[in-house]
């Protein structure tokens, strides 16, 4: 939830890896393998990212310069500086 407040890259990384968790323990308890893969492509979903986000949070911050979109995320009225 708090990681809604941050950017979209970072909040598609912990929307992916939560139904990736979800589905990869499903699928051992239940030995189901079609959700065990369904689980393993949310993972690589994850992975790909994460692999971006980190990729353009590093990018960004030595070049000094927003080059690499994050999406940024509309301040809230409590969120502006008082």
């Amino acid at each position: 939830i708090v990681s809604f407040r941050v950017n979209l890259a970072v909040m598609a990384v912990f929307l992916t890896l939560w139904p990736t968790y979800i589905l990869l323990g499903l699928g051992k308890a239940l030995g189901s393998d079609l959700l065990f893969e369904i689980g393993g492509g949310f993972g690589i979903a994850t992975a790909a990212c994460a692999w971006y986000t980190s990729f353009a949070l590093t990018a960004n911050m030595t070049t000094r310069r927003d080059w690499i979109p994050l999406g940024k995320l509309r301040s809230a009225p409590q969120d502006a500086p008082a």
